[in-house]
């Protein structure tokens, strides 16, 4: 048995009579992310149907869009980072403990650690960009690509289609290539979770010393779980292949911290 069957064998073992907790905590994050996206177009729409309403002048639209996309992005910041590390942690105790209870996605948001929290999401953040954009930037052309072809037509051709399954494609790639190149920052949030009181400089050093001895396992558990990252395509399927997904790598973070431990010892 390979060490990726291993922890997946494992993951399974975990979620076994934990599965309804784990399925309402992904829940609550995908309801985050669907919040984070709609929540500045219902925003101004209610905005605008209010100034219709009274009577007022409409703003200028570029400038209503910018403090939107700021709104957005101070939303995300301060409510849906502490949210999935607090995800994170849920999959992470669930696979140290077999058990979890709920409320633990929202332990960062308790005085003391989300500060703390959010200052180490935001560094991954920054250590990650340019990764990023290497990885998702041939999916953001394709994907505007298709939507350029797309608008204004009522019946699409299959060229058309085919736009969009490139570009879908291309977006699993760079997901596989982004994990890739930021394997180092991998276990992170792991340290993080396992050690909170160090600093977020101090667990992301320890995550790129750990990972130097297990970079090509962390490859190998990732492309190992490609095909169900696929099903993530449809929504009702991802509700339940994410905890699968995320309680396989909290698994395999947890062997790769104790035995970096055992080794410093």
């Amino acid at each position: 048995m390979t060490k990726e069957r291993a922890l997946k064998k494992q993951a399974r073992k975990h979620l076994q009579g934990n599965l309804p907790a784990a399925v309402g905590a992904t829940l609550t994050v995908m309801v985050a992310i669907m919040t984070c996206i709609y929540l500045p177009s219902i925003v101004y729409s209610l905005l605008v149907n209010a100034l219709i309403i009274t009577g007022a002048p409409i703003p200028n639209v570029p400038y209503v869009t910018v403090w939107l996309l700021i709104f957005a992005i101070l939303i995300c910041i301060s409510a849906f980072l502490p949210l999935i590390a607090g995800y994170l942690r849920f999959c992470y105790l669930l696979s140290k403990n077999n058990y979890c209870d709920y409320s633990e996605v929202f332990c960062y948001f308790s005085k003391g650690k989300y500060f703390s929290t959010i200052a180490l999401c935001l560094m991954l953040i920054a250590k990650s960009i340019w990764q990023a954009v290497i990885s998702f930037l041939p999916f953001a052309l394709l994907l505007l690509k298709a939507i350029s072809n797309s608008t204004g037509k009522d019946n699409l051709a299959f060229g058309d289609f085919m736009w969009y399954y490139i570009s879908y494609a291309l977006l699993f790639a760079g997901i596989m290539f982004f994990y890739m190149l930021t394997k180092h920052n991998f276990l992170a949030i792991y340290y993080y979770i396992e050690y909170d009181y160090l600093k977020a400089s101090d667990v992301c050093n320890l995550s790129r010393k750990t990972a130097v001895r297990f970079g090509k396992d962390i490859n190998k558990l990732n492309f190992s779980l490609l095909p169900k990252m696929l099903l993530c395509i449809l929504i009702i399927p991802s509700v339940f292949v994410l905890p699968y997904i995320f309680v396989t790598k909290a698994t395999a973070a947890k062997w790769m911290i104790a035995l970096s431990n055992k080794d410093e010892a």
